[in-house]
């Protein structure tokens, strides 16, 4: 019996890179519950390439502009986004950044835009944030982020041989 179980046990013989360890190291520590049970977890990032950030705003606020003159054409797709980022604001995923505040805090400010699903049955705009986007310095913020492991077993379509 014991030999048909360590047989059907897949092992986990994962061995992490530092990084991979590192950010599960730091998630351990900053994943916490709200009083609501919502979870919130802090991104993991490389503390000496945050310095490297560089400026954010004024790209954002230039892709900003280009998508206000799209949704200005379309007044249902302009709606549905300020809807959309309502309760982005209201659910306490972004907040106002106040003008006392601008230069005493290292900041991220990510571009962002509307997707449309016409198919969708439901919502049919949702907003993507654009985290590759390089910044003043030529670095984003997916660039300062830690990259934990691959945690879920890859998917392999049966019969179907993969090139290593």
């Amino acid at each position: 019996m014991e030999r048909f179980w360590s047989s059907e046990n897949i092992a986990s013989s994962k061995a992490y890179s530092l990084e991979e360890n590192r950010c599960e190291e730091v998630f351990q520590q900053t994943v916490r519950c709200d009083e609501d049970g919502r979870y919130i977890v802090v991104l993991s990032y490389y503390i000496n390439v945050l310095t490297r950030l560089g400026e954010s705003r004024d790209i954002a606020f230039r892709r900003l502009q280009g998508t206000e003159r799209r949704l200005a054409r379309k007044a249902s797709l302009r709606d549905q986004f300020n809807a959309f980022m309502d309760d982005y604001l209201r659910s306490g995923h972004m907040r106002k950044v106040e003008q006392a505040t601008l230069g005493s805090v290292q900041r991220c400010y990510l571009p962002h835009y509307p997707v449309v699903n016409e198919a969708g049955s439901t919502t049919k705009v949702r907003v993507v944030f654009d985290a590759s986007c390089k910044i003043s310095s030529g670095v984003s913020l997916n660039d300062v982020l830690l990259v934990g492991p691959v945690i879920q077993d890859d998917l392999r379509p049966c019969g179907v041989e993969l090139d290593k």
